[in-house]
């Protein structure tokens, strides 16, 4: 079962590249028309911080804030409400600790996917609640956010909206707040008409393998909605276009290739561990990472699998990045990257295969037109 396909029914991924940058503009063009004053004065807001990275957050950048926002509350608010500060508190340490450990993370995800499966008993079945969303809800979202672990880079810049929203008026920020709702609303009815080719697993895959999800420290990551994959699809646009400029001026730039688009797993890979990641040897013509290695090394960029987006962290910190993803990363590891200071492009990869949907690794692929259009 392929959670999502970006190939579809087709020979590649060429007609999702085409529909996901004309929906894109769609996109843009909707938040504009309906929230343009609330995008603007957003920007101010960020531009009188003394910090340089939030002064850069502008256009693009806080359509997908907006759409972010929006999405996460309709979908998590009904959890977020409800969660127990005993568990949210929990959630929060073993997450941290996870991202620490090396030798001691498989038993911190064991404890991770019991404290989860209790903190979300009996709510697999629970409504969300169709009442109005109040300013108090964005707290106890990016806090549950942050309990999850997965979602580190959202949470933080839904705190930065409460802290905006919070110092207006009342009954400004209610209205706000709504009108970002909405506009959420309309993106997942849209999405779904434009991008639902392309997700059609989603359902079935949470519907077939929901319960078999109870105790895992993943739950919440594999179990997202197919809303939550489109606007990483949109996401990944949006960001691409944003970025873009930065990423052009680096002198030195990398591609980052996730291990399972590797012809062998970890026991028979050859390649060898560097600074930042492994580094292909090219032992086989065969296997896809050695022949994008071959292309991008005529660019002068070296390519490096890694086994983790926290690996990014490695990277020169004045370099460009290409980074090749599954959908449910994208957002997430884009925005990462930019903390870092790096500045990133991405590529989706066209259909997922690691061990979160497939209970083991699967070789994956990527279209190689877009991915050198990007570098």
């Amino acid at each position: 079962m392929k959670v999502y396909n970006l190939i579809n029914n087709n020979r590649n991924s060429n007609q999702y590249y085409g529909i996901i940058s004309k929906f894109t503009d769609i996109v843009i063009n909707e938040v504009l028309d309906k929230e343009k004053t609330i995008v603007e004065e957003f920007e101010l807001h960020l531009k009188k911080s003394k910090n340089n990275q939030y002064q850069k957050r502008q256009g693009n950048e806080i359509i997908l804030e907006i759409l972010t926002l929006g999405v996460l509350l309709d979908t998590y608010t009904h959890i977020s409400e409800t969660i127990k500060p005993t568990y949210k508190k929990m959630l929060q340490l073993v997450s941290k600790k996870r991202y620490k450990a090396k030798k001691t993370k498989k038993y911190i995800n064991w404890a991770k996917g019991i404290i989860l499966t209790l903190a979300l008993r009996n709510m697999d079945n629970k409504e969300k609640n169709n009442q109005s969303i109040e300013l108090n809800n964005l707290k106890q979202l990016y806090e549950c956010l942050d309990a999850f672990g997965d979602f580190e880079q959202e949470s933080k810049r839904i705190k930065d909206w409460f802290t905006y929203l919070n110092d207006l008026d009342k009954e400004k920020s209610q209205e706000y707040l709504m009108k970002i709702i909405k506009i959420a609303k309309w993106f997942e009815q849209e999405s779904e008409r434009n991008l639902g080719i392309y997700t059609e697993g989603v359902n079935q895959f949470i519907n077939v393998k929901n319960e078999k999800y109870h105790w895992r420290e993943d739950r919440i990551f594999a179990m997202r909605k197919p809303v939550e994959y489109h606007l990483n699809m949109v996401g990944a646009e949006l960001l691409n276009r944003h970025y873009r400029e930065d990423y052009q001026k680096k002198e030195v730039k990398q591609l980052l290739l996730p291990s399972c688009m590797r012809l062998h797993n970890d026991r028979c890979c050859k390649a060898r561990q560097d600074i930042i990641g492994k580094k292909c040897v090219k032992c086989t013509n065969e296997c896809t990472v050695s022949k994008l290695c071959e292309i991008v090394s005529e660019k002068g960029i070296d390519t490096y699998i890694i086994g983790h987006e926290s690996e990014v962290s490695k990277s020169n910190m004045q370099s460009g990045i290409v980074g090749v993803s599954c959908i449910s990363r994208l957002i997430e590891g884009g925005w990462k990257a930019k903390e870092l200071g790096l500045s990133p492009q991405c590529v989706i990869l066209d259909y997922c295969g690691c061990k979160h949907w497939k209970g083991k690794d699967v070789k994956t692929n990527v279209n190689v037109d877009e991915l050198i259009s990007r570098i």
